[in-house]
């Protein structure tokens, strides 16, 4: 482990040494880590080329749902509630091989295969940060769906701090506990830290709700997980 500077918020965190971006715990800042001197800008986010395969896929992403208003829909929120789905309903050998296949059929979407595919070594870094993002936003839908943050028929308001609690238990067991039961589905790694980085910076009123949750995991799912996050739990 090492310590990371953030470039926007310049709070100090912990990343893993062989990992060459880090998301900051505390404002989500992506930051570019084992940049080669002799990287001639050609594949960095900057580049006209890059910015090009991003605009692609988040017009893929952001899908006009109201044609009357012109108002979109993130599709990758639909990503997240469909991951949420099948770690509560589907088990067994059937159920088990059903949520893989699903998952991994929204990256095969021949729209979404295309740029990745001429994205090349820079399509995990698109991957990464369109999760990252539409983390942030699947976190503040729990936040902002009276449906979510309340019990009892919507009769009784959850506090912040039990809303942050309820998404820290359900990406816990529904998405961590229940996708590292698989081979890895496409970009699950990827998954796994957009969820766990996306977290703090959501719920600020209760930024370590996750990490306390994940600390109640079995011994081996715990290992996984700090080795895929690059983090100590």
């Amino acid at each position: 482990m090492r310590d990371i500077t953030c470039s926007n918020c310049g709070r100090v965190f912990q990343a893993d040494e062989s990992v060459q971006r880090a998301y900051c715990v505390y404002c989500g800042q992506v930051n570019e880590l084992n940049i080669s001197a002799a990287d001639d800008g050609a594949s960095t986010p900057e580049s006209k080329q890059y910015q090009d395969w991003k605009d692609r896929i988040e017009q893929i992403r952001f899908q006009v749902w109201n044609k009357k208003t012109g108002e979109k829909g993130d599709t990758f929120i639909g990503f997240w509630s469909m991951l949420m789905f099948h770690g509560r309903n589907s088990r067994g050998f059937f159920g088990l091989k059903r949520a893989a296949k699903e998952a991994n059929r929204f990256w095969q979407k021949p729209a979404i295969a295309e740029v990745l595919a001429e994205a090349g070594d820079q399509a995990e870094k698109l991957i990464a940060e369109q999760l990252y993002d539409s983390a942030r936003a699947f976190y503040q839908t729990c936040r902002d769906d009276r449906h979510y943050g309340s019990k009892m028929l919507d009769m009784v308001k959850l506090k912040p701090e039990q809303i942050a609690d309820k998404a820290a238990a359900e990406v816990s067991e529904l998405i961590f506990s229940y996708w590292l039961h698989f081979e890895p589905i496409a970009y699950r790694d990827h998954i796994f830290r957009a969820a766990w980085f996306a977290y703090a910076p959501s719920f600020a009123e209760k930024g370590n709700g996750l990490a306390q949750r994940v600390k109640q995991l079995p011994e081996d799912e715990r290992r996984q997980l700090s080795e895929i996050l690059g983090v100590v739990i």
